[in-house]
């Protein structure tokens, strides 16, 4: 052997030994900067929107809390920077078990949790829509769903989007909803908002399907600005409270916010010249009141998406069941049949711009109760300040329309002939032959739920 091929026989091994040491190394500080790299876009994100950052000693941090009342959870899965996108929330428009996902695609069952995805069972539903059909597989999905998909074209692009371009899924039970994505690779916590957008737009839209919905801009926040409220103190979060309701009820009227017993920032003032109050709970949830003196007695309006019937739901059976009758899409007054037909007759007795101003703003700003008694006005919103997108905005509508009803009543005499009526005799209530909603005809000849004509 020459000494040229000595020397090769102990250089090349060690050349490849340096090669592998050089790769490991590359590698190595690959790895250091894409965990690095992850640890600082997931705590920014949690800054971002107000949620817990979970740190880990392998670099797999997490964040993960509540964004607008609705559950979300970010973990890395994978040594690349793939986040796992997870979103958890209640619907009004789930089955027994809710399958969206791509036609032909099935989510990756290594990441599935129980109910695992052999559990999920039913044949896909078609809804008529050729381009959501042939790329969206739906099964599982409750009558007031497929309502919503067929009648609402912007929720058929929405699922579209996530589910067939982002490639997201969604599967839930009776009761909850799991929306999830794997996503491709996340160097920013403006990376991850990207996914998030329009996955929280989907499940803002499927908690209510039948609600009304404004689009989400692409550059919008995707969190309200007191989302923070639910990781903070106690303390912390009724001192936020403090500041926040005089900044917006000040302008109203002038007023002051005391701190209460129970935990409660309370603030007293003035909207209209009326004596208002609205009392805000440590979890941001909101009570508000505007006394006003008046004669036209009780009234009672309820808001609530979730209440209102699919097509095919069976009538009530004879007029001894409690009565809920319609007044507008989702918005209805409910109990006994004699006391409903009475406050049927007061809120005809409105001048049909305020009947109308009310029940738009109970839906659009989510009021789920608005009640009139002899000396006050309630009304009490459903979600907290924490989940509003703008808090300060809601607040402020739902206190003009409160003082609007309000100062109606007390400056307009009652009528003396009100609740004069026999129960039932109020000719202009139909029964929907199409989903059998029991509503007060309005100005429109159509059923306020599903959009039938009437039929007498």
């Amino acid at each position: 052997m020459s000494a040229f091929e000595e020397i090769l026989v102990f250089a090349i091994p060690s050349v490849v030994i340096g090669l592998l040491v050089v790769l490991v190394i590359v590698l190595v500080i690959r790895s250091h900067k894409r965990a690095t790299s992850w640890t600082s876009a997931i705590r920014a994100l949690a800054e971002q929107l107000g949620i817990e950052h979970e740190v880990t000693d392998n670099s797999y941090d997490s964040a993960h809390g509540r964004v607008g009342g609705i559950g979300i959870s970010v973990i890395r899965w994978d040594m690349r920077m793939r986040p796992q996108i997870g979103l958890g929330f209640g619907t009004a428009g789930g089955g027994t078990s809710l399958v969206l996902k791509q036609r032909g695609v099935e989510p990756d069952k290594r990441f599935l949790t129980e109910p695992d995805w052999e559990s999920y069972a039913g044949v896909p539903v078609q809804i008529g829509d050729a381009a959501f059909d042939d790329r969206i597989d739906l099964r599982g999905a409750s009558p007031v769903l497929l309502q919503a998909l067929k009648a609402q074209p912007e929720l058929r692009q929405l699922i579209l989007k996530v589910i067939g371009e982002m490639g997201a899924y969604i599967l839930s039970d009776e009761a909850f909803v799991n929306l999830e994505i794997f996503a491709p690779l996340a160097r920013s916590a403006d990376d991850i908002v990207s996914y998030l957008r329009p996955m929280l737009e989907l499940a803002r839209w499927l908690e209510a399907p039948l609600a009304p919905h404004e689009p989400v801009a692409a550059g919008a926040p995707v969190v309200g600005p007191l989302n923070r409220l639910h990781i903070l103190s106690t303390e912390q979060c009724l001192a936020e409270l403090q500041r926040f309701l005089p900044a917006v009820l000040s302008p109203m009227g002038a007023g002051q916010a005391y701190l209460t017993e129970n935990k409660r920032v309370d603030w007293r003032g003035a909207y209209a010249g009326l004596p208002l109050r609205v009392m805000v709970d440590s979890s941001g949830g909101v009570e508000l009141t505007v006394k006003a003196q008046h004669q036209h007695g009780a009234l009672v309006l309820h808001w609530d998406a979730a209440k209102i019937p699919a097509v095919g739901t069976a009538p009530a059976w004879d007029a001894s069941e409690r009565s809920t009758v319609f007044v507008d899409k989702g918005v209805f007054i409910h109990g006994d049949a004699q006391a409903v037909d009475v406050q049927l007759q007061r809120l005809r007795a409105l001048p049909a711009e305020l009947r109308s101003a009310i029940t738009g703003a109970m839906r659009r700003d989510d009021v789920e109760r608005l009640e009139v008694s002899d000396e006050e006005i309630e009304v009490h919103l459903r979600p907290r300040l924490s989940d509003l997108m703008d808090p300060a905005g809601q607040l402020a509508r739902v206190v003009e329309l409160a003082g609007s009803v309000a100062k109606h009543l007390q400056e307009t005499p009652a009528d003396p002939n009100i609740a004069q009526q026999p129960a039932g005799a109020d000719p202009s209530r139909f029964t929907c032959q199409y989903c059998s909603t029991l509503f007060l005809l309005g100005p429109r000849p159509f059923c306020p739920n599903c959009g039938a004509p009437a039929q007498g």
